[in-house]
């Protein structure tokens, strides 16, 4: 089975909202990696994406995507995931550790 994590406007979340900053928190801590989120301005994160071959025009969506749930666009929490799937919405936490210790986030899983 996969897990799928969906943010936004789909009306479908975890069971509470958390920050990229948290959630890079524990997923290092899980991994016991020493990870961070740095918040950096949407211009330059658009330079750097076009630096790395992606058109400009989807380098800026997604700036504006990422900088809208920064600011907590789409913070609410909503029935999505028991209406669809008939259970409570697993809590990041739970998810961050099974694929921690899945090996999910290791450098052999990204070969």
């Amino acid at each position: 089975m996969t897990s799928v994590l969906i943010l936004g406007g789909t009306g479908t979340t975890g069971s509470r909202a958390i920050s990229f900053g948290e959630a890079v928190g524990l997923i290092g801590s899980a991994t016991g990696s020493a990870i961070r989120h740095v918040d950096i301005d949407p211009e330059a994160y658009v330079e750097r994406q076009v630096a790395h071959g992606v058109p400009p025009g989807v380098a800026r969506v997604l700036a504006g995507v990422l900088g809208a749930i920064r600011d907590g666009s789409g913070a609410s929490i909503a029935d999505g995931v028991p209406r669809a799937l008939g259970r409570p919405p697993r809590r990041f936490e739970d998810f961050v550790a099974e694929a921690a210790a899945a090996g999910r986030w290791s450098p052999r899983s990204r070969r």
